[in-house]
């Protein structure tokens, strides 16, 4: 959980709550590590299916928001937003 914790920015409760209902909703599941801290995640075959389904439209969306920008720009986004999650994820350290 911690990967996934650091990947999307989050509190370590608030992933805790949030992999307790996608766990309710049967959309992962999830089984102790080794170390008893661990918790090891994975997807689903209906979690799997509800990404399937939603990815492609997100991506979409995604294009259409950006598509207004030049190449150029949109590479300069991508520096500063990833600049922005390392101090993010420095500040959390």
């Amino acid at each position: 959980m911690g990967q996934i914790k650091d990947s999307i920015l989050t509190t370590s409760g608030n992933l805790t709550v949030v992999i307790n209902n996608l766990e309710k909703r049967n959309l992962i599941s999830s089984c102790p590590g080794e170390d008893r801290r661990v918790k090891l995640i994975d997807i689903t075959e209906e979690g799997a299916r509800i990404i399937e389904g939603v990815f492609p439209s997100h991506v979409e969306l995604l294009d259409e928001i950006l598509n207004f920008y030049e190449e150029d720009e949109k590479i300069e986004l991508i520096t500063l937003l990833s600049r922005l999650r390392e101090n993010i994820l420095e500040e959390k350290q």
